[in-house]
């Protein structure tokens, strides 16, 4: 006769398995948050650099005019 009762194990094992699951799934959860986080950043960095390539080219044309022919 043993004195320690048993551990329910099944219930262990499932506590674990359904857990595991759960860390897989937030995890992939996370990554894709960030995925998206790190795509939006890069679309208004793209965005402002456009824009201020465009206001570099206005400058430019602007100053080329102003300055008239002769230069």
């Amino acid at each position: 006769m043993n004195p320690i009762p048993s551990l329910p194990t099944d219930n262990l094992y499932k506590f674990c398995a359904v857990a595991g699951g759960l860390a897989i799934v937030v995890s992939g959860l996370v990554v894709f948050q960030a995925w998206r986080d790190i795509l939006h950043q890069q679309h208004s960095i793209e965005a402002v650099a456009a824009e201020q390539s465009d206001r570099e080219w206005t400058l430019k044309l602007a100053l080329r005019e102003s300055l008239g022919w002769w230069n």
